[in-house]
């Protein structure tokens, strides 16, 4: 494993295009916006994980839990999931979703929760799901999904018990001669003291499906895998809260090239740079909402 993907050169926050939001060459030209919106973060809802890969024929059954998680009434307005697809499964079939920085995402939940506890298990297998950055588990068991279920609704309820200790809201610009770009606009706000100074990753992903691909060959040969939630890409700024003001950051964003605007989402989330805890997370459609008629 690359020495660079080890959790203290920051690996949560390597995206798919690495971008980091200091980076103004890579900033579109600046214009009016053509529309706002306001997000406000629901306190609530909580940031599921996947790790996973086309090259596995494993993570199906994980793709299937979490749909049926949706179905037992964990939808979104209670779970916001993020497919990460790896790239250390690419033998043969390449999975055309599967970057390195994925990997090394996954490697930083491993070295973090090593660091904390040498008996930790491993972390670095597909398919693994992750609830809130804090609670792992395999999303892959030989009789299915039902034995599953009971493991990750005890983690879903138990990150639903734990105090949000941030507040979020997102600005999301729109602009009409640049389709394919946003603006956001970040407002965070420590609601303790333990955040109050503390450096968090305020998280940027976008996220596109369903996605349907055939896959020739490996352990999937034959099938077509139809996936959900899949990150396109993640930006970050790094943050510092505060308890009597709002901290403001502005990251500009792009859509994958050939990604649907109608199947894309802007996911906004808040994460321990040194834990991989979640604290609060906002999520939007890609598209501006419909105007009401006049």
């Amino acid at each position: 494993m690359d020495h660079c993907l080890a959790i203290a050169t920051l690996c949560w926050i390597l995206p798919l295009s690495f971008v980091s939001a200091d980076d103004t060459s890579l900033l579109p030209t600046p214009s009016e916006p053509s529309s706002v919106r306001e997000i406000q973060a629901k306190g609530s809802q909580i940031v599921l994980e996947l790790y996973t890969s086309q090259g596995c024929n494993y993570c199906p059954n994980a793709e299937r839990l979490i749909q049926e998680m949706i179905q037992k009434g964990y939808g979104r307005n209670r779970v916001i999931p993020l497919a990460f697809h790896v790239d250390y499964f690419n033998t043969p079939w390449t999975d055309p979703f599967s970057n390195r920085f994925n990997s090394g995402r996954q490697w930083a939940y491993h070295e973090a929760f090593k660091k904390r506890n040498a008996n930790a298990p491993d972390l670095y297998f597909t398919p693994m799901i992750m609830v809130d950055g804090r609670y792992p588990m395999s999303g892959y068991h030989s009789e299915g999904t039902a034995p599953l279920w009971p493991l990750l609704k005890a983690r879903l309820d138990r990150a639903g018990k734990t105090r949000r200790e941030a507040s979020l809201s997102v600005r999301v610009e729109s602009f009409s001669d640049r389709p394919s770009h946003r603006s956001l606009t970040i407002r965070a706000q420590a609601k303790t003291a333990r955040l109050a100074g503390k450096d968090l990753l305020a998280c940027v992903a976008i996220t596109e499906g369903p996605m349907s691909t055939a896959v020739p060959s490996g352990e999937n040969a034959g099938e077509t895998l139809v996936e959900h939630n899949v990150v396109r890409s993640l930006q970050y700024e790094t943050v510092s809260l505060r308890r009597d003001a709002l901290t403001e950051t502005t990251i500009p964003v792009t859509l994958a090239e050939g990604a649907d605007p109608a199947r894309s989402e802007i996911v906004v989330f808040l994460q321990d740079e040194a834990t991989g805890a979640i604290f609060q997370v906002a999520a939007t459609p890609w598209n501006d909402p419909p105007q009401p008629a006049r």
